[in-house]
């Protein structure tokens, strides 16, 4: 099985894509990687995660999974109110 998970380098997703990659699922990430320094878990070199930010994500990011589990957001009141409009979106 092969799983796409957005948001792979944010708080749930670090967990999510290793404990998957660990149950011998294929991961793919997407993150625009505001985390990406600040993994809760260590992260698996093997999870390929393309850096993108989820509204520029197209048909061709997605083509070829079996699964996606979508967990990218904004996800603290400081960061939206940077923009208050793209926490809308």
């Amino acid at each position: 099985m092969k799983i796409l998970v957005t948001g792979s380098q944010g708080y749930i997703g670090t967990f999510l894509s290793q404990f998957l990659s660990d149950n011998g699922i294929q991961v793919s990430g997407t993150d625009i990687g505001y985390y990406k320094d600040c993994n809760l878990v260590p992260v698996d070199d093997l999870i390929e995660t393309k850096r993108i930010d989820i509204r520029d994500v197209g048909i061709n990011e997605v083509l070829g999974f079996d699964a996606i589990v979508h967990l990218a957001a904004l996800s603290n009141d400081p960061v939206g109110e940077l923009d208050e409009k793209l926490t809308w979106y």
